[in-house]
């Protein structure tokens, strides 16, 4: 299986420096040209977590409804909370599948945006499958990249000084 990007234009692209002005018109164009394609690789990954998401939440709003319920109708009595205590187990699993599809389908679909940017620069034509099949070839390469930055992103955390709380008058 050979790549498109194998039949790129062998010349010279026209490389210059562009103002800024050059640059938001180049973008623009190409987004707009491209929205749909674009839209729907990222769609891969965003309608499988927007319903992850409803599963994950469903159960959780509605216990929070049932707390605030409780409190306007009977304001003396204080609210059960075990139905927010089962809705949060019930969370869980839909939680972790959330994670995982996050920390691999979005570097995945950005992957494939980027390809799309590069083959609409290019003067190729943006197609789905061949910008997944390019962001699959690189697919470690952006993993690696991603497990990178959450351990930069843990390593900048842990060095935040915790605020220290000053004791109060008493």
């Amino acid at each position: 299986m050979s790549s498109d990007l194998s039949r790129a234009p062998s010349g010279p692209v026209g490389l210059r420096p562009l103002s800024i002005g050059e640059l938001f018109d180049r973008a623009f164009t190409i987004y707009v040209r491209n929205v749909l394609t674009f839209a729907a690789l990222l769609f891969v990954v965003v309608v499988p977590l927007a319903f992850i998401q409803y599963f994950m939440t469903r159960d959780v709003l509605d216990a929070y409804m049932g707390i605030f319920d409780a409190a306007l109708k009977h304001s003396s009595t204080p609210p059960d909370m075990s139905k927010l205590e089962a809705s949060n187990a019930l969370m869980t699993p839909w939680l972790g599948l959330y994670y995982l599809l996050a920390f691999l389908g979005y570097p995945l679909a950005n992957a494939a945006v980027v390809s799309g940017v590069s083959r609409a620069y290019l003067g190729m034509p943006v197609r789905f499958r061949a910008c997944y099949n390019d962001a699959l070839r690189r697919w470690v390469a952006v993993l690696i990249l991603t497990v990178l930055w959450f351990v930069v992103f843990l390593v900048v955390i842990g060095f935040q000084q915790p605020e220290k709380v000053k004791p109060g008058p008493g």
